[in-house]
């Protein structure tokens, strides 16, 4: 029994023949979801929170009532972000975070992407508050990068490129993210899962520093002014001044609403050039 909050194409209902066996990845969301039904025989209920604009963020939000799975998830995050958070909540599923073994799910039941000693391994780190956040999280990671809503992001008018050329313009992103997020993990180190040198494959950390940096954006609202204009170069001055306030514990306000992120990666890309040059530009007045 499967209720889903977004509706799939006719190409995927076509798609969707149940009971699942193995899944193929990549898989969409909604082929994931009813897949998951079908195994456990629950009912899967995905859908957003009624939120407006200019409300709070929203968490996502995991209910498992009597046969049913419910998750709830903040529609005004990027796509990358939603997936993570819809992933996340699975994981606690997956990882049996929900108190008994109902709900558990061999991992031979996915046919590749599964890696339960990386799992271990984030989990023995010891620097990291919240086991199971952190479990729920890195296997969020793992099955939000074989959803088809995370690999084609980045991909040009839906060309198909082979995987090392793939790979490097990943490597191109990274290196330009990298940054804008070790600034905004170090500010809000609460949302980073791990360090840089544990960013193991180019889409892992691409994946990692796109979610961090958002995630990062809303733990710093109390302490930002989100520009008017949009433009990277406003943003940047933005995003630095709210990192100097959170350093000294100056809030701006305790009403907070969602900041106004960019949900397009490429404007994100954008602000993360922005800042290296910012960074630079300041490196060298303090030289002269």
């Amino acid at each position: 029994m499967v209720g889903v909050g977004f509706e799939p194409s006719a190409a995927e209902r076509n798609k969707m023949g149940l009971p699942f066996g193995p899944m193929t990845v990549p898989w969409t969301l909604g082929e994931f979801c009813h897949w998951f039904g079908a195994e456990t025989g629950l009912w899967i209920d995905v859908a957003p929170w009624r939120v407006a604009d200019a409300s709070p963020p929203k968490c996502a939000t995991l209910l498992i009532l009597d046969n049913r799975v419910i998750v709830r998830y903040d529609p005004r995050r990027s796509v990358r972000h939603r997936v993570q958070q819809i992933m996340h909540e699975f994981g606690h599923v997956l990882c049996d975070h929900v108190g008994d073994n109902r709900f558990a799910i061999g991992p031979g039941l996915f046919t590749t992407g599964l890696d339960p000693e990386k799992i271990a391994a984030v989990v023995q780190r010891h620097d990291l508050d919240g086991e199971h956040e952190i479990q729920a999280e890195i296997l969020g990671t793992q099955l939000a990068l074989m959803c088809t809503e995370v690999t084609q992001l980045g991909i040009s008018e839906g060309r198909l490129l082979p995987a090392r050329v793939m790979d490097a313009g990943r490597m191109r992103r990274v290196r330009a993210l990298t940054p804008l997020w070790t600034a905004l993990t170090d500010a809000a180190p609460e949302v980073r899962l791990c360090d840089l040198e544990a960013l193991s494959t180019p889409a892992f950390a691409e994946h990692r520093m796109q979610v961090e940096i958002e995630d990062a954006i809303v733990a710093l609202a109390p302490y930002l002014r989100p520009p008017a204009d949009g433009r990277a170069e406003s943003w940047v001055w933005s995003i630095s001044d709210a990192t100097a306030r959170r350093s000294v514990g100056n809030v701006i306000t305790t009403v907070v609403s969602a900041p106004a992120w960019p949900t397009d990666e490429g404007r994100v890309l954008a602000i993360a050039k922005a800042w290296t040059q910012f960074q630079g530009t300041s490196h060298s007045s303090m030289l002269r």
